[in-house]
C-alpha cells in the first residue's frame, strides 16, 4: 500500500477560491510482487476550480510480464458537486512506455 501526498499553491491566474492545491493517493498492488501493477483512489483538491473535489479511480495494469513493454494508465475522475448541466465524469487515459533497463530493475526481488 502507497500513499502519495502532494500539495502546492497557485500564481498568476484567475482563482474561483483560495489558490491552494492538495492531493492525496493510496494505491495497492495487484499482487505481493508489484509485477502486474496497481490500483487506487486518488483525490485532488484545486481551489483555482469552481468545483475543487475532483476523486478518480485508478487502474494502472502493468504488460511487462507479457512481453510488452507498455503500462496503461485508466483513471475515471468524477468532478464533486459539478452541477448536472455539466459533466462530471470522465475518463483519462495514460501509456507508459517501460524500457528495458527499467523492466529489469522492476525484476529484482524486494
Amino acid at each position: 500500500m502507497t500513499l502519495r501526498p502532494g500539495i502546492g499553491v497557485g500564481a498568476l491566474g484567475d482563482a474561483e477560491h483560495a489558490p491552494i492545491r492538495f492531493s492525496a493517493a493510496i494505491l495497492a498492488p495487484f499482487d505481493p510482487s508489484y509485477r502486474f501493477g496497481f490500483f487506487g483512489v486518488e483525490v485532488d483538491v484545486d481551489g483555482a476550480r469552481r468545483y475543487p473535489m475532483v476523486v478518480a479511480v485508478n487502474v494502472v495494469p502493468d504488460l511487462t510480464p507479457m512481453g510488452i513493454p507498455f503500462r496503461i494508465g485508466l483513471a475515471v475522475p468524477w468532478s464533486v458537486g459539478q452541477r448536472e448541466t455539466e459533466p462530471s465524469l470522465g475518463i483519462f487515459l495514460r501509456l507508459y512506455y517501460v524500457s528495458g533497463r527499467e523492466a529489469e530493475f522492476g525484476r529484482r526481488p524486494r
